[in-house]
Parts: structure tokens; C-alpha cells; sequence
């Protein structure tokens, strides 16, 4: 598996940062931002578990191993509305998240 630049678009993009306010946090250029999420380019391991911090995700999710993104938090620790509502908004998907929510 290697690394998925899409992803990490997808999860910028959710939390409405700009290349540039991404690549500060993680302390890369610019440039680095956009060739990862190109896949021109693929973060090192120190890297790799910044972005998941920043965005609290696996970094199996970030390495396409995943595709839950809560595959880092214990199974006792949330329920399943719980994790669909995280989901949801980690992807930007609020009003998902709220009729989640709302259903409860």
C-alpha cells in the first residue's frame, strides 16, 4: 500500500485548510502539501503521523489499509452513531453528521 494523496485532499479539504495552513502544521512547504496529494510524493514516517494527529485519523486509514476512519479508537470507547458521526465530519459531511444526530 502506499501512501493516499486523495485522502489527504479529502481531509484538508473537510477541515477547510489551505495547502498552506496544512503544510505550517505539519512544518512542510507548500510544495510538499501538493505533491503528496498529487502522489508525486509520499510523506516519511514522521510526517505520516503528524497528518494523522492533525486530522485524527489512523495512519492505516492515511496508507489506504483502512478505510474507517475512527479505525484508531477503541471499539469500547464509541458507539456506532458515535463513529458514523465523526465519519462524517472528518469528511466535511455536516449535515450527515446532524442527521445523525437528530435521529438519536
Amino acid at each position: 500500500m502506499s501512501f493516499q494523496g486523495a485522502r489527504l485532499k479529502q481531509l484538508r479539504e473537510g477541515k477547510h485548510l489551505t495547502h498552506t495552513d496544512l503544510a505550517s502544521e505539519l512544518d512542510v512547504s507548500f510544495a510538499q502539501i501538493y505533491r503528496f496529494e498529487s502522489g508525486k510524493a509520499s510523506p516519511d514516517a514522521d510526517v505520516l503521523d503528524r497528518m494523522a494527529e492533525v486530522f485524527g485519523v489512523s495512519v492505516d486509514y492515511l496508507l489506504g489499509r483502512s478505510d474507517d476512519l475512527n479505525a484508531h479508537l477503541s471499539e469500547d470507547t464509541l458507539t456506532e452513531d458515535e463513529r458514523a458521526v465523526l465519519n462524517a465530519m472528518r469528511q466535511g459531511d455536516d449535515k450527515t453528521a446532524m442527521k445523525i444526530i437528530a435521529n438519536r
